[in-house]
């Protein structure tokens, strides 16, 4: 996964092509990672019972198809996307065909359980 591994570090330095693109996927996923800092959680239900094609649409998205990958805990981008690529789940959604866009989220705090949490939110749009 070179040119995954290249594009999520890319968009999580902030110049990601689908950033400008495509900025609500970039929001909500951005959005459920500073959540889950806010509120101690790991998890994709939100604390406000949300999920990530409420949270997408919310970020002024309209989606066909939406998912989401999250990981907590992990140092760096390197070991977040080698979490998702041994699990199976997770490694659908980032082969998945049925999403042509996404959208990466980090947040840290030392006052967390987990310090770090990473968020993508893939999506293919309404058409």
């Amino acid at each position: 996964f070179p040119c995954l591994k290249r594009f999520v570090h890319t968009h999580l330095s902030g110049s990601n092509i689908f950033t400008n693109r495509v900025p609500a996927i970039s929001r909500a996923a951005q959005a459920h990672a500073n959540e889950m800092v806010r509120n101690n959680f790991f998890g994709h239900a939100s604390m406000d019972g949300s999920t990530v094609g409420s949270r997408a649409s919310s970020a002024g998205y309209s989606w066909n198809s939406v998912g989401e990958n999250i990981a907590a805990g992990q140092m760096s981008v390197d070991e977040a996307l080698e979490a998702w690529k041994e699990s199976a789940a997770h490694c659908e959604n980032l082969m998945s065909p049925k999403f042509s866009q996404m959208g990466a989220g980090f947040s840290e705090s030392m006052a967390t359980d987990y310090r770090t949490y990473w968020t993508q939110t893939f999506a293919s749009p309404k058409r």
